[in-house]
């Protein structure tokens, strides 16, 4: 299994902060990203029906073409894309993801929007590798599902399931036997498997989260953590009182 080149690219102006630091420094032995994130204005070509929808030929004249020893280009942008997908396939070894239409639900979740990014690479590398080192747009989305299973290959016809499709995705057993079936190494797939589980909330939200789903269970825990402290509290001038009058003996 061939560890494949990515290059990032911004599309536009993000109106919202994204570390692309924290994404470049994630290590992953499916790909590595390239060191430079390029810049590029997006260009309103006013071709399409709606001045904010991009057609996807409109994209792909945009993005720059991969230099050589770059497997894919991923742009990412904050404009709406052809029937409000929040990605799309595009020629020449090319793929954007949007914001515009995820991030609503990515923040009111809590999720990272640097995963988001993440989890789209894991996708295409996948894609990437199967139709033979190139993504094309005209192929077949038999790949993916309708049904929302947390999995990397959720269609997510409903825009808030990203929710579950972004938060440590998964690839269902039916979608690793398919892929494994089609050709892809199944150490990739399970490589991909581990990692996606890294990624996930920030501990405080996680934290968070168990709170919310068990209320009683974290009441009686937060019951007891205060009267240990207190009971602490209570001890501490006599420990304090202890000591003093031990290290003093001490140094009689």
């Amino acid at each position: 299994m061939r560890k494949l080149k990515v290059k990032l690219v911004r599309l536009g102006e993000l109106p919202f902060k994204l570390n692309f630091n924290r994404i470049k420094k994630f290590t992953s032995s499916i790909f590595e990203i390239d060191a430079e994130i390029s810049e590029f204005n997006l260009k309103n070509t006013r071709c399409s029906k709606y001045i904010d929808t991009y057609k996807d030929n409109e994209l792909e004249n945009q993005i720059p073409t991969p230099e050589q020893g770059v497997d894919f280009v991923l742009a990412i942008t904050n404009c709406v894309l052809k029937d409000d997908y929040y990605a799309r396939r595009l020629a020449d070894k090319k793929a954007v993801f949007t914001f515009r239409n995820t991030r609503h639900w990515l923040e009111k979740a809590h999720l990272p929007l640097e995963n988001a990014v993440l989890k789209m690479l894991y996708e295409y590398c996948i894609i990437f590798n199967r139709e033979t080192n190139c993504i094309r747009k005209n192929v077949d989305i038999g790949f993916l599902h309708h049904e929302t299973r947390s999995c990397l290959f959720d269609f997510d016809d409903v825009l808030e399931d990203v929710i579950f499709s972004f938060n440590q995705p998964k690839i269902c057993e039916e979608c690793a036997a398919k892929w494994i079936e089609r050709g892809t190494p199944k150490n990739m797939i399970e490589t991909t498997r581990k990692e996606l589980k890294r990624l996930k909330k920030t501990l405080f939200y996680r934290i968070f989260d168990i709170v919310k789903k068990h209320p009683l269970i974290s009441m009686t825990i937060s019951a007891i953590g205060m009267i240990s402290i207190n009971i602490f509290s209570s001890w501490l001038p006599h420990l304090i009182s202890w000591l003093y009058h031990f290290i003093c003996k001490l140094c009689k």
